[in-house]
């Protein structure tokens, strides 16, 4: 039987409707491989007539041919990470091992392709004497640069070993992420509604709900949701079992049945072998070489201009937590007290309950708030239209501009049991000259909306909203010749750019006046409270991104040194860790960061969780060019283009031109050290 007959993906899906949208309601995971597997062998053959073509290589001919012979690959390995995130049943969990396993050997072979390196070398070499218009001459570079990091020009013995190790790398990455969703589908802590003092009600409702739904009435079922964890954590009076529900958090990835420890090991292991393979000292020189960042010195330069600093600012910090602490009767803080004990501070100093203030930030308000602001930005429409999705809760946007259809926007907001934690954006389609217009998901894990009212956010979450909608507004207003210099290929240090820049706007008091409206009364958040929001992220800041400090340092750990001979085991490492930051609690009875560490070992942020940090300050900078201006429309329009630009020049490039001088972390210095 002919497979294109039976199988949505293979009959020009991207037809079906005027969009080109994904026809999530026919596609079954068993379509997924098959699709996979056409789409492989039909790139195979376009290699192969690049490779055979008797002409002189040229762009059209080699680096264009090339992106097109690669194009349904990527897009159908794509649509299994959607699956992979959104329903992530064992079946796709074990179908995403076998997709990973197929691209990964699919793109060796066009790396160790000693024909085809030879035709990109030559177009490479004679670029300039063409005098290609400037993106065709970026991919080409993009494309040269591509394949020798990847190790195109290594001798064949080290390219057969440098092969192994990436498939071997794909493989604990994808086992590393099915671990971790496999251990949350299937975690239960019972516990009774009397347990849960100081909790919001909402909360209590939300988990007695899902008591009931297992079978449990008068129960309430907490599970691995970050949506519940923080909430727990920030209000649970009873402290056994906020020690309790702590300790389960961190023990993440360390259980029997779903150990990520023996992979975290290796996976560190192997990158840095893959590193000295490729000419460089440790895998955090080979990730930087590529980035804005440059190499790790200039990186490590950056983090000492935060890091003494920020160690004095939460050691003051705690202190206050302390002596509220001990009006409790606790004389040693713990780290399952922290996120509490910061809460109570809060609200004494703020006389500011955030459980009290959900009202006024209901998801679909939110949402609708940020998209007045892109229409006022960037003179953006969004208009809700009917297309299949993988769930009932997923709202499609058709988003438009002066010029027309600008992509559309998928926005899934609420948490179910087979969806990936966390929050994200992602592209579903990229952008591609004018005529393919970009499709992209934002994904988060709020508590889902009730019979009798809609998910009701905490500040916190707003700011998760605003971080992932300013990576929608990247990849929908990418304007890029061709698909690899889309904003989706952007360096990841450039790539928090947008997303960080966005939640600047949650410190206007003008924007926040016109976004906290309660949600059955369109009552506005008076000013004295909007006032105290924008103070609020300063409270306890230094402990916040000491924290992330730490988290930045212990990548680094993992990937400045062969780690496992240096610290001897996981425990020495995180533990070194703490004491070279001064991380509070370093002592504190729990269990691990890195076996649940999905950014480094699953996300792509292996060596690269400096990015954040780096981000934040770009963004600082960034948007105090948009307040030195008074928000005029000439800095907005050069943002914009910036976020058009994507990949389509180098990203140290792209921000001079809008900033006027290099980056500077001054503004997010003084931002954080402030008075």
């Amino acid at each position: 039987m002919d497979q294109s007959a039976t199988n949505p993906l293979l009959e020009n899906y991207y037809q079906k409707n005027y969009y080109g949208a994904i026809p999530f309601d026919e596609i079954k995971p068993c379509h997924l491989l098959p699709a996979l597997e056409v789409a492989l062998k039909k790139a195979r053959k376009k290699v192969q007539e690049i490779t055979s073509n008797p002409e002189t290589p040229d762009f059209r001919n080699t680096i264009f041919a090339l992106e097109e012979a690669t194009e349904e690959v990527e897009l159908i390995s794509t649509i299994i990470h959607i699956f992979a995130s959104c329903q992530c049943e064992e079946k796709v969990q074990n179908i995403l091992q076998v997709a990973s396993s197929w691209t990964s050997q699919f793109f060796v072979d066009l790396i160790s392709n000693a024909t085809l390196w030879q035709r990109i070398q030559h177009v490479y070499r004679y670029r300039h004497k063409k005098q290609y218009y400037q993106e065709a001459t970026r991919l080409i570079e993009v494309t040269y640069q591509e394949f020798k990091r990847a190790g195109a020009d290594l001798p064949p013995n080290q390219q057969a070993k440098l092969k192994k190790i990436n498939q071997r790398l794909a493989e604990l990455s994808s086992r590393f992420a099915v671990n971790l969703m496999k251990e949350k589908a299937e975690f239960q802590l019972w516990v009774k509604p009397k347990d849960l003092v100081g909790v919001p009600e909402n909360i209590v409702q939300s988990l007695a709900q899902k008591g009931a739904q297992a079978g449990k009435k008068g129960w309430c079922l907490i599970t691995f949701d970050h949506s519940i964890f923080l909430p727990l954590m920030s209000n649970l009076k009873n402290r056994r079992l906020r020690r309790k529900i702590y300790q389960a958090w961190q023990q993440r990835g360390c259980r029997k049945n779903y150990d990520n420890r023996p992979i975290v090991l290796e996976i560190a292991k192997l990158r840095h072998q893959k590193a000295r393979l490729l000419g460089y000292p440790t895998y955090f020189h080979y990730t930087t070489a590529g980035r804005m960042a440059k190499n790790p010195g200039n990186v490590l330069a950056f983090l000492e201009q935060l890091h003494s600093g920020l160690q004095a600012k939460a050691q003051q910090e705690l202190l206050k937590l302390q002596k509220i602490a001990a009006s409790d009767g606790i004389s040693s803080l713990q780290a399952w007290d922290a996120e509490y004990y910061l809460e109570q501070y809060k609200q004494r100093e703020f006389k500011l309950h955030q459980e009290k203030l959900r009202p006024y930030f209901s998801a679909p308000k939110v949402l609708e708030a940020l998209f007045r602001l892109a229409n006022q930005l960037y003179g953006l429409s969004f208009d809700s239209i009917d297309l299949p999705t993988l769930d009932p809760n997923i709202e499609v946007f058709k988003v438009s501009g002066k010029k027309g259809l600008v992509g559309l926007l998928y926005v899934d907001l609420y948490s179910r049991p087979t969806k990936r934690g966390g929050a994200w954006a992602a592209v579903y389609r990229p952008q591609r000259n004018w005529w393919q217009r970009p499709h992209v998901g934002i994904h988060c894990n709020f508590s889902p909306p009730t019979e009798n009212r809609p998910s009701l956010l905490l500040f916190r979450e707003v700011k998760t909203l605003f971080h992932e909608f300013g990576h929608a507004l990247h990849f929908l207003l990418s304007d890029c010749q061709y698909r690899n210099l889309s904003s989706y290929r952007i360096t990841w240090d450039f790539a928090e750019l947008p997303s960080q820049v966005m939640e600047y706007w949650l410190q206007e008091e003008g924007f926040l006046l016109q976004l906290a409206r309660h949600y059955q009364t369109s009552e506005s958040l008076d000013l004295a409270t909007i006032k105290k929001l924008i103070r609020l992220p300063k409270t306890g800041a230094g402990l916040v991104w000491l924290r992330q400090i730490y988290f930045t340092y212990l990548d680094i750990n993992w990937h400045c040194s062969p780690t496992v001979e240096r610290f001897g085991n996981i425990k020495n490492l995180e533990q070194k860790t703490k004491k070279m930051v001064g991380l509070p609690f370093a002592s504190s009875p729990g269990g691990l960061n890195s076996p649940a560490f999905s950014h480094l070992f699953a996300g792509g942020y292996g060596a690269g969780y400096y990015t954040y940090l780096w981000c934040r300050a770009l963004a600082a900078d960034a948007f105090a060019l948009f307040k030195e201006s008074g928000f005029s429309s000439d800095v907005i329009q050069r943002f914009a283009r910036l976020l058009a630009s994507g990949n389509s020049r180098p990203a140290d490039e792209l921000y001079r031109e809008f900033r006027g001088k290099d980056f500077s972390p001054d503004a997010f210095i003084e931002e954080l050290f402030a008075k």
